[in-house]
């Protein structure tokens, strides 16, 4: 139940985009389901399985120009490598950190240090 509160905030602060959206939203010419699912596949969007589709954070997109924020496809490389999915990503972008003194990580995507702070947290020994 928690965890369905997390995305209900996600969803209100940043919007949960379907894959129509995302294509519409960086001006795809491509089959609007085509191209959010091969970006996951490739590791340069995030999404998450939500009933019976992949919804698509709207915090992952610079909506002035229609392009993926470029530390994304990072963020989702280094969440991999340390066996993390992109729920698991995107949970703990949204959820407040020590690592950013209380603050959440998507606050600080331009920030120089992110990777590795995202390393130390998926990689944690408890």
């Amino acid at each position: 139940m928690a965890t369905e509160n997390v995305w209900a905030s996600v969803e209100a602060e940043f919007g949960l985009l379907t894959s129509v959206q995302v294509a519409a939203l960086t001006g795809s010419k491509k089959s609007s389901r085509s191209l959010a699912a091969d970006q996951r596949a490739a590791g340069k969007i995030m999404g998450v399985r939500r009933g019976n589709a992949y919804l698509y954070p709207g915090f992952q997109f610079d909506t002035a120009n229609g392009r993926v924020r470029p530390a994304i496809p990072r963020l989702v490389a280094t969440a991999r490598d340390c066996g993390w999915d992109g729920e698991d990503l995107i949970l703990w972008l949204v959820s407040p950190s020590g690592y950013f003194g209380s603050d959440r990580p998507v606050e600080h995507l331009g920030d120089e240090d992110v990777l590795d702070k995202l390393r130390r947290a998926a990689t944690v020994d408890w």
